[in-house]
């Protein structure tokens, strides 16, 4: 897979080189072993630092809000287009001026299980089979099936092709991912058969881990708003009274949690970044496919797609 890693370099040198984009978002490896960071080049001789590879977890399109009116590259998979359409729904992005390298993903791996089998090793990725990696450890090949390691949100990828402009680049790798017969919601599911108490005292518990950072809320592409209802309106020595405190008290807690859930509903593009970066690792997926499975039982409607309205559409009755 080291072909596509330079694959990707070149094109970046390029589009910096001739003046074609000012930025360019992809990754690069991070300090810690088995982790990849966003990178940013807005120079050629940057460009050496990027990779690609199963380990690129991040989603990028949310770093675009902050170069808003510059010309800029980045690098997305098939999963992210859905974040990346509903930021321009929410017209927040300059279209003309973005152009999506699409990245072929053969399925992403879970880092935490790769850290339990090689004690934090570096992995050289070297080929993909369609239900195997194949990755270099030291001086030694081993085959990882797909199965075993991929990251959870991997499991329900819709593996959908979108729609691109012509500026757009699809980079070309023979990459696939093997056909899981999973259900997206079964997490769900086994949740709404147990008693009300029994799934009262599961959210009691995971809620009570937070720490309110809002890491969820900065890492979400559907989070998007330029004043949060979280924030206090007023910087603290003119603060008078706050909608919601940080206080580590549980009812604030729901309250945090379940606005937030509801605000994106229909919006998100199910990218899985706010799971993947809480500090305490509370399954919020779980809210997000609740809120996705009711969605879904509308007519006419699929999740992630309520992104245009009209002053004439309808009222519910």
């Amino acid at each position: 897979m080291r072909g596509l890693t330079e694959a990707l370099r070149e094109l970046a040198y390029r589009l910096l080189r001739e003046g074609e984009v000012e930025l360019f978002l992809g990754y690069s490896w991070g300090t810690l072993p088995l982790v990849v960071r966003p990178c940013f080049a807005t120079r050629p001789e940057q460009v050496e630092a990027f990779i690609f590879n199963p380990l690129c977890l991040p989603n990028l399109v949310k770093y675009l809000l902050r170069f808003e009116g510059r010309r800029v590259a980045v690098v997305v998979k098939k999963c992210e287009l859905p974040s990346f359409r509903q930021l321009l729904a929410d017209r927040n992005l300059e279209r003309k001026k973005i152009r999506l390298v699409v990245a072929p993903c053969g399925g992403l791996l879970d880092p935490a299980k790769l850290q339990k089998e090689f004690s934090g090793q570096p992995l050289e990725f070297i080929a993909d089979r369609g239900k195997e990696y194949v990755v270099r450890v030291g001086e030694e090949e081993k085959v990882l099936a797909k199965q075993l390691y991929l990251y959870p949100r991997c499991f329900s990828c819709p593996q959908k092709d979108e729609d691109l402009e012509p500026e757009d680049i699809r980079l070309e790798f023979s990459t696939s991912l093997p056909s899981l017969e999973v259900d997206p919601y079964a997490g769900v599911s086994y949740l709404e058969e147990r008693p009300a108490e029994e799934r009262r005292e599961f959210w009691d518990r995971v809620f009570k881990r937070c720490i309110r950072c809002y890491a969820c809320r900065e890492v979400c592409p559907a989070c998007s708003c330029h004043e949060c209802c979280f924030d206090p309106p007023l910087p603290g020595w003119q603060r008078t009274v706050d909608w919601m405190s940080k206080a580590h008290w549980l009812p604030e807690i729901y309250q945090y949690h379940l606005t937030r859930a509801l605000h994106v509903a229909g919006r998100c593009g199910e990218c899985g970044e706010c799971e993947r970066v809480c500090p305490v690792k509370i399954p919020l997926m779980l809210l997000v496919k609740k809120l996705a499975k009711e969605i879904q039982s509308l007519p006419g409607v699929e999740p992630g797609i309520l992104a245009s309205y009209s002053p004439d559409d309808p009222e519910p009755h």
